[in-house]
């Protein structure tokens, strides 16, 4: 995917995936839910790319 470091890191709930910066609220980490990027890595490639491009906002985290 692009040139960017890939890492994954358990979060609310979440799994975070995106470039490794310390600010959760960084435009260019995107938050998937769990099951989604088990069960299908095409929706995760998807809404990267909207993260990407700032039209996703950024989701609470679930307690």
């Amino acid at each position: 995917m692009e040139n960017s470091r890939i890492s994954t890191m358990e979060y609310g709930g979440y799994f975070t995936w995106g470039e490794s910066v310390p600010d959760m609220g960084c435009k260019r980490q995107y938050i998937i839910d769990f099951c989604f990027i088990r069960h299908a890595s095409l929706l995760s490639i998807y809404a990267a790319s909207k993260v990407r491009d700032g039209r996703v906002p950024h989701p609470e985290p679930v307690n």
